[in-house]
């Protein structure tokens, strides 16, 4: 959607959002997965991290190479 494509100043609005609300519907055992602009992983696993401290989090790289997709799996594996 139109609104997809502005995520506030840094773009990570959504993503922000979306990690500080959804722990309250989550089950205990869940996975996140974004799609994202190719410089925007690090800053979405820091994000993550914040939010699933205990969570297994990884970017994985499109075609080109480039930071394309960030898996959050938490509750699987214990650290």
């Amino acid at each position: 959607p139109h609104v997809a494509l502005f995520g506030g100043e840094d773009g990570l609005y959504f993503y922000r959002r979306i990690l500080e609300e959804c722990g309250a519907i989550l089950m205990p055992q869940s996975i996140i997965a974004f799609e994202h602009g190719y410089n925007k992983g690090d800053e979405i696993r820091k994000i993550a991290q914040e939010h699933f401290p205990n969570a297994e989090i990884y970017t994985l790289q499109d075609m080109q190479g480039l930071d394309r997709m960030t898996f959050i799996i938490n509750g699987f594996h214990e650290k």
